[in-house]
């Protein structure tokens, strides 16, 4: 992965984070992108919720499903987006 990709990377994590913060109150530096979001403690109504804000925030379709399954975390839809 080129600096430029890592870089990009990086900053649509930290939108992520920004994102479920918001929504959450979950604090920022406690977000690991590694964590997925049902070890956040978020049930399926939020995660509905997450991914109509996000994919209002990238302009990308983002599901409920994908979410719960091929995209668990903030790290794994960073790349994904």
């Amino acid at each position: 992965m080129s600096n430029a990709q890592m870089t990009r990377e990086r900053g649509i994590a930290a939108k992520l984070k920004t994102i479920v913060n918001e929504l959450s109150g979950y604090p920022i530096d406690d977000l690991v992108e590694s964590q997925t979001f049902m070890d956040l403690g978020f049930d399926s109504l939020f995660l509905t919720q997450l991914a109509t804000a996000f994919q209002n925030e990238f302009r990308t379709k983002i599901t409920f499903r994908q979410l719960f399954e091929d995209l668990p975390s903030i790290g794994a839809l960073a790349r994904h987006i």
